[in-house]
């Protein structure tokens, strides 16, 4: 009987054990210090036959190192790709373009597109980028701002859902101050409240779940109402900053500012 004791024990250790094991190999490893990004600049500047500047243009990207974990490979990759495939698929070709047009040209021209990535957050769990495009080709204009957030652990890219074991009463408070806002700051006349267009506020309860349209920051939570979503094209794009302090209540114990 004290055999068969001992026996089952035994048996209760060694399951105890794998089940832990198990648990360890599923758990993604904690991010104890900053991950150090680093950046890749391309300048491109376009000259016409009598060497006038018609066109200036900057990229401005990550790029992986060969430390790198396979987590922030994917992270980097996730953030770079495209923006280098919209920079030889587009921007670069429409450079090209302009500055045949302007071939006679004697006076510079003020075209091109300044498109950079910058780290705005990298700490604890998170790693955010803030990537922002300015710029012109003629009367075709550029004025963009996305975000890009990760769990730096999974290599994850996060929603906006991700962040709060409350997801309902965040996106409340959220939807909140962004309307506090754009009242603020905006004509309420000149936003959108018609049948073709829709009304602004249904749009923007839309517009901020959608995942470039977000990113987190040193401070707080940052988010972003893009160019012509609630109103004309004469209406500037409008980033609704929300302090940390305002928000941490909402946001799970790993994601916390």
């Amino acid at each position: 009987m004290k055999n068969k004791k001992y026996i089952l024990i035994i048996i209760i250790l060694i399951l105890v054990l794998v089940i832990s094991f198990i648990l360890y190999k599923n758990t993604p490893k904690t991010n104890k210090v900053n991950y150090e990004i680093k950046y890749e600049t391309i300048e491109y500047v376009t000259k016409n036959t009598k060497g006038t500047i018609i066109t200036t243009n900057e990229i401005k990207y990550p790029i992986e190192r060969k430390n790198d974990n396979e987590e922030l490979k994917k992270i980097i990759n996730d953030v770079k790709d495209p923006i280098l495939y919209e920079w030889e698929n587009f921007y670069k070709k429409e450079a090209d373009e302009y500055n045949k047009i302007y071939k006679d040209e004697n006076n510079k021209k003020d075209f091109g597109i300044n498109n950079t990535v910058s780290t705005v957050l990298n700490k604890n769990n998170i790693i955010s980028f803030k990537v922002k495009l300015k710029g012109a080709y003629g009367t075709l204009e550029f004025d963009k701002v996305e975000g890009y957030n990760y769990d730096i652990r999974t290599g994850k890219r996060l929603e906006l859902k991700d962040l709060s074991n409350n997801y309902d009463k965040f996106l409340k408070y959220l939807y909140k101050a962004c309307i506090n806002y754009v009242n603020k700051e905006s004509n309420v006349e000149d936003l959108f409240d018609d049948d073709i267009n829709g009304n602004w506020k249904e749009i923007i309860k839309k517009n901020i779940q959608i995942t470039p349209n977000w990113y987190l920051s040193e401070d707080g939570i940052n988010l972003i109402i893009q160019k012509q979503t609630i109103a004309p094209s004469y209406v500037k794009l409008m980033i609704v900053h929300i302090d940390k302090n305002k928000i941490n209540k909402y946001l799970k114990k790993e994601y916390k500012i």
